[in-house]
């Protein structure tokens, strides 16, 4: 699994649920409550030790996203965090 995957499996305690998520599949509408989403952004944050701002959540739907946020996160290459 990936790092999202793994902390969104570890946050929701539905490991095989969030296996079987698509990675392009709208979090939310797959069924993932609100409040994991806030907990995996803020574990995010606290694990790059970084802060993403507001505007930059607001594109946070899928896996995919998270894992690109991550992926240019570890590059150092994502201006809206700080």
């Amino acid at each position: 699994m990936s790092i999202v995957r793994d902390l969104l499996a570890e946050i929701t305690r539905m490991p095989d649920f969030v296996s079987e998520v698509n990675s392009s599949e709208n979090l939310v509408f797959a069924g993932v409550n609100s409040g994991d989403l806030i907990r995996l952004i803020a574990e995010i944050e606290k694990r790059y030790r970084t802060a993403i701002p507001a505007d930059r959540v607001e594109t946070l739907a899928t896996i995919s996203d998270f894992e690109a946020l991550i992926v240019s996160l570890e590059k150092g290459h994502d201006s809206q965090c700080g």
